[in-house]
Order: structure tokens, then sequence, then C-alpha cells
């Protein structure tokens, strides 16, 4: 109606169903990040019209730069293994079927010379200076693209491990064949660690839940295997994908996968860590489970990496709590150098 009514031309105000300033997006005029919700057809439209690549970053959170800022917050705070978000490599570096190279300006090719997406597009692979020990995560179907990703990480980024979800239990990953789908399919699971452990030197690690379907237990099954496939360690969730984040994390499923495996894949246990009593319980019920993975404990209270180094709870003040908030929003500064970057 507005073009109707003063005859101009009209374009899109949101993104996502979110306007297009500050938190949810970030543009310059060599590039954008956008929400995470945001389709591939709205990507492929905006980046037409705008005449620059994008890509939807952070698919953990709605808020652009809180995936770095969070991993530089939790460092501050005793974490000392960080990882990126999630990263689905089908979607964020669009991966088709022909070859994949890199040019001297920095860009990324597909087969017959078209453009796959300039360096913006790795911001997600970036870690701090703190991170004493980063690792990049990732997940994806097949084997072939899972292999090709896994050698550009290697040589663009420095990291020390690359982890590959297993578990996901989030729909816009499982509709892909990745993440915990791939728990369905077992043979699938071994071609994808064969593919990535036999292209890099690096350690390849895997993140894995109990099963797809509650109630139907098997990743013991395969865990003498997984160190067999390439892998140097697996972290299990305590839970199915159907279970998702509901009702408690089955850890002494967990303890008995760590008993089963060999001496060499490390085993770490995930689910419902949310106290250093938590922590201490899991490692003395099972001297052979390596460690526990920290998830929403760290959402809740990141000071629970600090509980858990020094052994006791943290009585921490109201002043100390508005500290932490104002040291995030610090992180997130020194990032991104302005709020105009998507704070």
């Amino acid at each position: 109606m507005i073009a109707n009514v003063l005859g101009v031309e009209v374009f899109r105000q949101t993104i996502a169903g979110n306007i297009l300033v500050g938190n949810y997006c970030a543009f310059s005029n060599k590039g954008g990040l956008v929400h995470p919700h945001t389709s591939i057809e709205d990507l492929d439209e905006l980046s037409t019209l705008l005449q620059v690549p994008l890509v939807a970053v952070n698919r953990g959170s709605e808020v652009i730069a809180a995936g770095l800022t969070v991993n530089d917050w939790i460092v501050f705070y005793g974490s000392n293994t960080t990882a990126t978000e999630l990263s689905v490599i089908e979607s964020v570096f669009k991966l088709q079927d022909g070859d994949v190279g890199i040019s001297g300006d920095g860009y990324r090719w597909r087969k017959y010379g078209q453009k796959m997406g300039q360096a913006s597009e790795w911001a997600l692979l970036r870690h701090h200076s703190s991170e004493e020990l980063f690792g990049v995560q990732i997940c994806g179907a097949y084997p072939n693209t899972v292999a090709r990703i896994v050698e550009l990480i290697d040589q663009e980024c420095t990291v020390d491990f690359i982890d590959i979800n297993m578990g996901c239990p989030i729909d816009i990953v499982v509709n892909k064949g990745a993440g915990s789908a791939l728990l369905t399919k077992p043979t699938r699971m071994k071609s994808i660690l064969q593919a990535a452990s036999g292209t890099i030197d690096r350690p390849i690690t895997v993140k894995v839940r109990t099963s797809y379907l509650e109630g139907k237990n098997h990743i013991d099954l395969l865990i003498e295997d997984i160190g067999k496939w390439g892998a140097n360690a697996v972290t299990i969730h305590g839970r199915s994908r159907q279970q998702r984040y509901s009702k408690l994390a089955d850890w002494e499923y967990i303890y008995q996968c760590a008993r089963k495996a060999p001496d060499a894949l490390q085993v770490l246990g995930n689910g419902d860590v949310f106290t250093y009593l938590d922590w201490n319980r899991h490692k003395s019920d099972c001297p052979d489970l390596s460690t526990c993975m920290i998830a929403r404990g760290a959402l809740i209270k990141p000071w629970i990496l600090t509980e858990i180094k020094e052994q006791s709870y943290w009585d921490i003040s109201s002043g100390e709590r508005l500290y932490i908030l104002k040291e995030y929003v610090r992180f997130g500064l020194d990032h991104w150098g302005s709020d105009a970057k998507g704070i």
C-alpha cells in the first residue's frame, strides 16, 4: 500500500520477524550477519538486494555476537576448554557437490567459479587469545562434506580439536539428516568419523545422546566402534533425542558406556551438572569417566567453573553479579567495537 500511495520502491524492514537493526543483524559494505532463524530464501533475497554475502549466525542464541562473547566470559570464570557455536555445514558454508577452492583474494569458490562467500562467514570460527584449548563444533549428514569442511578448517583456522555433533536434537539440524538423526544410522556415523579423522591429524571428538527414541538406548553397543572409527573422545548426553531436555539425565547409563569404552577413547558425561558436588559425584561414582561437560549449568551461573576448580560454593553478591554482566558487555564491545555492530 505504501508503494502504491507514495509511488516509491519499498523494501522489507524485518528479518526472521525482527527489525533490521541492532541485535538481530549487522551489515557493512563487505557482508552481513543476520538472525539465526533467517530462512535460506530470505538470505538469498537480501544478499541479492544488498549485493553482499550474508550468513545466519549463532544458532544457539538470537543475539548476534553472543557466542564469541560467552566463550570469552566463561574463560574469565574458569573454563579451560571452549568451542564455537554449532555450525551446520550445508547451510553455514553452503557446500555443494562441486569442488571448493580458496583464491588469493580470500574468497571461497565453488566449482565453475561461483563465489561461496567472503571471510565474514568464517567469523563463526574465530576464538579469543584467552581461550586456552579451543575447538570448532560442526555437524553434517554426509562424509564428503564433513571431510571437506574439516580440511578447510584445518587450513584456515587455529584450533586444537574438531568436534562433530551427532546429538543435537533441534529440528533444523535433524531434518537435514545431521545431529541426532545420525544415531539411527551407525554406518553413516562410521563413514563420517573415518572421513574426518583420515583427513587431518588434529583430534576428532564426537557428541552423542543415548539414543534417538526414549527407552531405546544403544550407544553402549557402539562405544568400542566409535574409538575404532577415529574419534579421540566422545561426550555422551544422558538423554535421548526424543527427551530433548526433559526428565533427568541417565548417568548410570553414561557410566555403563564409560566402562565399556576402549582405553584410547576418552568418555565425557553431560547432563544436569549444576554444582561442583554434581561434578564430584560423577567423577567419584565412575573413575572410568574422563570428565564432565558443563552446559546449562554455565548458563545459570558461569562461575560454576570456578566453583569446580576451587571446590567450594561462591557466595556471590549482587555487586559481583553486576560486575559479571559489565564484563560480558565489555567483551562484546572489545570484539565488535561499538553497539552499532550488533551488541
